[in-house]
């Protein structure tokens, strides 16, 4: 019976197993380090709690993506970047007592570099 640790052959090159990854990697390669952590530390505070939100009044939130190929309604989705800008303090709050309402628009554009994402947050009176 082979042993799936030992050495491997593969057109010639050796490959030997690394319990780090637990794949096989080829001979001399160094083996793999934990990976480095690569995110600041993040606090529990939005960034900007000190200075009030930026935006404090009830809003209405519009996302416009700019594609060169337009996805299904369903498709198009703005919470990681709603709870950001509640992160960071531009909102309050991503709840309905500070949003009342977020839409999605597409607008379909011809080259790739076109492509981007607009999120418009206008004050509802």
């Amino acid at each position: 019976m082979i042993n799936p640790h030992d050495p491997v052959n593969i057109n010639g090159n050796w490959w030997h197993y690394d319990a780090t990854t637990r794949t096989h990697r080829p001979a001399g390669d160094r083996p793999a380090d934990r990976p480095a952590n690569v995110e600041r530390a993040a606090g529990n505070e939005p960034i900007r709690a000190s200075k009030g939100a930026a935006f404090g009044s009830l809003c209405s939130i519009t996302i416009v993506s700019y594609r060169t190929r337009l996805c299904d309604a369903d498709g198009i989705s703005a919470k990681a970047a709603i709870d950001g800008l509640t992160h960071c303090g531009v909102l309050q709050d991503d709840s309905p007592k500070e949003v009342s309402e977020v839409r999605y628009r597409q607008v379909k554009v011809k080259n790739i570099s076109d492509e981007k994402t607009e999120i418009i947050l206008e004050a509802v009176k």
